[in-house]
């Protein structure tokens, strides 16, 4: 029997050695002066509205959140507003349809997915709800969310320009901050708790850099409005799971959850994150 044990030993030990580690990036930003956190936002405000951003999701959510402080309707030209990354232009309005099977999904599609946000709460403050559901897509979550579905569909036509109502809200989500991961030599690919390290970036050397450009006209006015925010990752560090996760089995009220979840713990606007597993040496 022991022999057995000894030889067994060795043997589950190399199968552990072959397991992968599941790393974290973790890519903090800086962004415009003409914007500010607020909350569990990043918001930038003018006379007409607000537009808030929550960056935190795997690849960066660069959506935004579109509030009208207006007494006339908004319109929003997507023809005319665009996401910039490292210099290359992407459109918001690029002419699709679109199939729906259902109207009441947990998660938020990739495509323009406009949501109008009415009511008491409908101010500057109280958009925070909607700014949640903008980052719906991963959340403080871990593991990916689910969605209703239902049999019947509706197709409908992209719309080029987006008409916002006094005191309402609308999202405009479409493009990640960044789709594959940004490796930098100095960042150890499998760090243990005591080798991470955190990499620094200025706007002139960031190695991402990342704005949208927001169109707009109040009412019947031709004036158009132009909105530039802008943003740049300043730092980047690489994090073994357990130091940027723990495991809830209880939820806000204290009582039992089914099954445990593991949850981010430091969840906030100016980040975001892109997983990968590495096998360690």
């Amino acid at each position: 029997m022991k022999n057995t044990i000894f030889f067994l030993l060795p043997c589950i030990m190399t199968l552990a050695g072959c397991m992968p580690k599941t790393i974290y990036p973790i890519y903090k930003t800086e962004y415009s002066q003409t914007m500010f956190q607020k909350d569990n936002m990043i918001v930038y405000e003018d006379d007409n509205c607000t537009v808030t951003y929550n960056l935190w999701s795997e690849y960066g959510n660069a959506g935004f959140v579109f509030f009208n402080k207006s007494e006339e309707n908004i319109y929003v030209n997507l023809h005319e507003s665009f996401f910039i990354r490292n210099g290359i232009a992407y459109d918001y309005f690029r002419g699709r349809a679109f199939s729906e099977a259902s109207r009441s999904h947990t998660t938020v599609s990739r495509a323009y997915t406009p949501m109008a946000y009415t009511g008491d709460n409908a101010t500057v403050a109280g958009i925070t709800a909607i700014a949640n559901i903008a980052t719906a897509v991963s959340g403080n979550a871990v593991a990916a969310s689910s969605s209703e579905s239902k049999s019947e569909s509706v197709t409908f036509q992209e719309q080029e320009t987006i008409c916002i109502p006094p005191n309402a809200a609308k999202i405009v989500y479409e493009y990640n901050v960044q789709e594959t991961l940004f490796k930098d030599c100095e960042l150890p690919n499998t760090p243990t708790k005591n080798q991470i390290i955190t990499k620094n970036y200025s706007m002139q050397d960031a190695p991402i850099m990342f704005s949208n450009i927001i169109s707009y006209t109040v009412g019947h006015a031709q004036e158009n409005i132009i909105i530039k925010n802008d943003f740049y990752v300043s730092q980047i560090a690489n994090y073994p799971e357990s130091e940027v996760t723990e495991v809830i089995t209880v939820d806000e009220c204290g009582k039992p959850l089914y099954g445990s979840k593991r949850y981010f713990k430091d969840v906030t606007p100016d980040k975001f994150y892109i997983k990968y597993e590495e096998f360690q040496n």
